[in-house]
């Protein structure tokens, strides 16, 4: 629930508030949390803010981007979290491919899918 997000944010900006550095661990729960909201905004804005702090996204985060991003039909950030995704050899989990399928697919490029 957005409840469930609110209070994931809220945590996080009380570990900022006490100078506790967040991780990647801590950054893939937020993605998380966005999603199962399905809200790409507030995900791209976690994923903005990691990267301001300078934490390297790891393969779960990028895959938690790529799902959250097809699911919203931002193409462009989907494409571009799959191109970071393999500039760190990482792997495209099989549920990011098939929303990565889907997404092409109904925004009507199945040649790219």
């Amino acid at each position: 629930s957005t409840d469930n997000l609110a209070q994931a944010m809220t945590f996080y900006y009380n570990m900022k508030d006490c100078r506790v550095p967040a991780t990647v661990v801590t950054y893939g729960a937020l993605l998380n949390a966005c999603a199962r909201v399905r809200d790409p905004d507030a995900a791209l804005r976690v994923y903005a803010e990691m990267r301001e702090e300078g934490v390297q996204p790891n393969d779960v985060c990028h895959n938690i981007l790529i799902r959250v991003c097809s699911s919203a039909g931002y193409l462009d950030e989907m494409l571009h979290q799959m191109k970071q995704l393999g500039k760190q050899g990482g792997v495209l989990e099989k549920s990011s491919y098939e929303s990565v399928v889907r997404a092409l697919c109904e925004a009507g490029f199945p040649e790219r899918a």
